[in-house]
């Protein structure tokens, strides 16, 4: 192909791939696409294009970005012909990370969490870190609660482990259904999970943590086997003044989490 015509693709401010329609083997990658792809194996390259042939709507993460925060890229597929001849599939993606919604990220398997289908560690730390980075900005203060199931171990251990996924099954469905649409909910660890509120308040989070436990309440007296389901919960609030390092909040939000769970061991009811 004419080196301009390489050159000009090269620089084109998208994510831009061709591969052989016949074979799927990838054939060339711009500039920025090469970019995602930095020192990994060929073979991923190869993998990434058939996983996206096979895809009705495909989303790329990369992970690392020129910036250090990550991209999220929409593709796009179409048939064509290549110079030479050749039958070739172009795949395009427009840089989607300032208006990927949660829908769209929970759409993709390699993102979420396996038992509840919300979102993963990663995930959940990524969105953290944007919206603090949108702090800087005008983007105004947002409410961030680290939450964990309390004696789910004696759950495990009394019941089995079928029980306590039921545990925590339960209590994810609840929170779902009282979160908004644009709040951020991941699952961090075992029985720990984060749930962020943008433009939102400690008391209007907090509001709708009391409205969960109430819920929980209720789910308590019909449990078969009659297990006792409670959570607790570290709400902070911040703002630009309050940008500390994202482990130094999470450590601080679980401080507030674990006070409330001292007090919660004072009344709980094992059965």
């Amino acid at each position: 192909m004419d080196k301009f015509i390489y050159s000009f693709l090269d620089e084109m401010p998208i994510f831009l791939c061709v591969a052989n329609a016949d074979t799927e083997e990838p054939i060339y990658f711009n500039k920025l696409a090469q970019t995602c792809f930095n020192d990994k194996p060929e073979e991923e390259k190869a993998t990434f294009v058939k996983d996206v042939l096979r895809s009705n709507n495909f989303i790329f993460r990369d992970k690392d970005g020129n910036d250090g925060k990550g991209r999220w890229f929409k593709m796009e597929k179409s048939s064509g012909e290549w110079p030479d001849g050749k039958n070739c599939i172009t795949i395009v993606g427009m840089d989607h990370s300032q208006y990927i919604s949660n829908e769209e990220i929970l759409s993709v398997p390699a993102f979420t969490d396996d038992l509840t289908g919300i979102f993963n560690r990663n995930i959940g730390l990524e969105r953290l870190t944007k919206l603090i980075n949108e702090l800087e900005g005008a983007m105004p203060s947002f409410a961030m609660c680290f939450l964990d199931l309390d004696d789910l171990k004696f759950v495990n251990e009394r019941y089995g482990h079928t029980a306590g996924d039921q545990y925590i099954l339960t209590v994810v469905d609840l929170i779902k259904k009282s979160i908004r649409k644009t709040d951020i909910f991941a699952r961090m660890g075992s029985d720990e999970f984060l749930v962020i509120f943008p433009k939102c308040t400690v008391s209007v989070a907090t509001a709708i943590l009391q409205e969960v436990t109430k819920m929980l309440d209720a789910v308590n007296g019909s449990n078969q086997p009659r297990t006792y389901y409670s959570i607790s919960y570290g709400v902070l609030e911040i703002g630009p003044e309050d940008c500390k390092d994202i482990e130094a909040l999470l450590s601080e939000a679980g401080s507030v989490m674990q006070k409330m769970k001292k007090d919660y061991k004072k009344t709980r009811m094992l059965p």
